[in-house]
């Protein structure tokens, strides 16, 4: 492997270079588990007839993989069956017809009899499978209708009064009446599709508001439904054989990470301009970015676009505007105790009040490390970046790491700061970064790599963290540095494309969901091999325009 891995990096270069330009502008990514989104995605798309074969044979595919050995279907990871889940797949699964889920479907139906009184049933289930089924076979649907229609006329009394509160009381409160008195009235609902095709920017209220349509007889040639299924569509990843429907956009997170990985590995200037585009493209009004789409602004993303557009520098696209708006929104957002926070409105006090707007150790290094690099320079910036930088000192624990916010793992947190202290180029922290540095040297495992603990087995990302810190930190053995790229080296994929995770998804800002993105792996291990010296940045002061690697010109 290590006489290949010159070869071998340049092959997962172009891949990434490749899935760059692929995902511009819009990058997505699965989160899990998808079985709910799978299941009402196929539920709709064969009920409008717009699902081709080969992708309800994919969406069946993925939720077969996700059902339980009990034969039920889980809301969460490792959570116990879920009733209402379960229906709504067994409805979507009967539907489709797909001569794959026969067995599938027999095993949840015995678990749904064993469980019809283990749990409350959601009365949007009920409502949503009783307008759809247009037969009403099988002893549990018998027993289960009465209950239905419960729900269905207090849901129906309660929805009409709220209806303008939003499309998916709205869609309820179609879907709860009978056909003959639905019919023609959608109008409402019609009013409420947003420009994307969408209700509510959401998959699951799309799915009702298109089932609703249905309901009311509107004739399935109607725009509506073409837009709302375009919608779905573009929010479909194919996944190995795979189709999952409930992708979360995390375009300019990528974008951000790609930007910088490919500039340190010398990509083809053009690949990398792509990323620069996207990340300009996306950027809020307040200066800062979200993960993308739907997603609210944080300032983890905002640092990690504004430090990768540091390394793109001016050249050829010009960036300095849209650096000097996110340091602007990182002076305002700062907190009164020197940190900042992952969620804020972009002024100087937060939305409301609560934990949420804390200040958060890895947010908090993020942006000591982008402002330090930022390129330019706006009045305060250097009493933030100081403010920033007592935060994360007076946070150092007795061993010499520091424990992520957002991202739970220490080895996250600890590399991100010494990163943040190494751009500080502060005097101050040179203690604290032979203790972090000597911390993180003693978690390394015997095969080199590291994993969240010494208990824990190494992963491709837990290492490339680490390496990517100790490399050209002082005091740091050399031999601690080559076996973390001989592990790293050794444990790319199979494929020789990518470094998938060997351990379970760990938390982005992502709200509820989890995610495992093999792609972000594999651009932090990529980085982390870079011979070093590539790139050399530094602390730009006083008025000098940062230039780019692009820029060929003498110097």
């Amino acid at each position: 492997m290590r006489n290949r891995s010159p070869q071998t990096a340049e092959k997962i270069r172009e891949r990434l270079g490749e899935r760059v330009l692929a995902g511009a502008p819009q990058w997505l990514a699965a989160t899990g588990p998808a079985t709910r989104s799978n299941a009402l995605a196929l539920l709709i798309g064969t009920l409008l007839g717009r699902l081709p074969a080969e992708d309800v044979s994919a969406l069946v595919y993925t939720i077969l993989l996700e059902q339980n050995a009990d034969g039920s279907w889980s809301l969460d990871m490792d959570a116990a069956g879920d009733l209402s889940l379960t229906l709504e797949v067994v409805e979507a699964l009967s539907t489709c017809g797909d001569s794959h889920a026969r067995e599938a479907l027999d095993k949840a139906v015995r678990w749904l009899e064993r469980h019809r009184h283990s749990a409350r049933l959601s009365e949007e289930t009920l409502i949503l499978l009783s307008a759809v089924t247009e037969v009403v076979p099988g002893s549990l649907r018998r027993m289960l209708m009465p209950v239905a229609r419960l729900f269905m006329l207090r849901s129906a009394r309660k929805t009409m009064q709220t209806c303008a509160g939003g499309a998916l009381p709205l869609a309820l409160s179609l879907l709860s009446r009978d056909k003959l008195s639905a019919r023609g009235k959608g109008r409402r609902l019609l009013e409420l599709q947003l420009l994307d095709g969408s209700w509510e920017g959401s998959s699951r209220t799309t799915v009702f508001a298109l089932a609703a349509l249905r309901h009311t007889a509107l004739p399935l040639e109607d725009s509506a439904f073409e837009r709302g299924w375009r919608f779905l569509r573009s929010l479909q990843l194919w996944d190995s054989e795979g189709l999952v429907q409930n992708p979360c956009d995390v375009s300019n997170i990528l974008h951000a990470t790609a930007l910088r990985t490919l500039l340190v590995t010398a990509a083809d200037q053009d690949v990398a301009a792509g990323s620069t585009l996207s990340l300009l493209h996306q950027a809020r009004m307040s200066g800062g970015w979200a993960l993308g789409g739907m997603l609210p602004t944080d300032l983890l993303t905002s640092a990690l676009a504004l430090d990768a557009l540091s390394f793109a520098g001016d050249v050829p696209v010009e960036t300095s505007w849209a650096r000097r708006r996110t340091v602007l929104l990182f002076l305002r957002a700062q907190n009164s105790d020197g940190g900042w926070p992952l969620y804020t409105d972009g002024w100087s006090k937060p939305l409301w009040p609560g934990k949420r707007y804390a200040s958060r150790i890895d947010v908090t290094a993020a942006a000591v490390q982008a402002l330090a690099y930022s390129g330019v320079q706006e009045p305060g910036e250097e009493d933030a970046i100081a403010r920033g930088l007592d935060f994360l000192l007076h946070r150092q624990t007795r061993r010499g790491l520091w424990r992520g916010d957002v991202n739970p793992s220490a080895v996250f947190a600890t590399a991100r700061t010494l990163e943040a202290l190494f751009a500080a180029s502060n005097e101050r922290a040179a203690d604290a970064v032979l203790r972090g540095a000597k911390a993180l040297i003693a978690l390394q495992q015997t095969d080199g790599g590291w994993g969240e603990s010494l208990d824990l087995p190494s992963t491709p990302q837990h290492t490339a963290w680490a390496l990517r810190a100790l490399t050209g930190a002082p005091g740091v053995p050399q031999d601690v540095i080559t076996k973390a790229k001989f592990y790293l080296e050794a444990s790319v994929d199979r494929s020789e494309l990518l470094w998938n995770s060997t351990c379970p998804a760990w938390p982005l800002p992502l709200g509820e969901h989890p995610a495992v993105l093999a792609d972000l792996v594999t651009m932090w291990a990529l980085e982390a091999l870079a011979p070093t010296g590539i790139i050399s940045r530094s602390r730009i002061r006083g008025g000098t325009r940062s230039r780019s690697i692009f820029d060929r010109r003498s110097r």
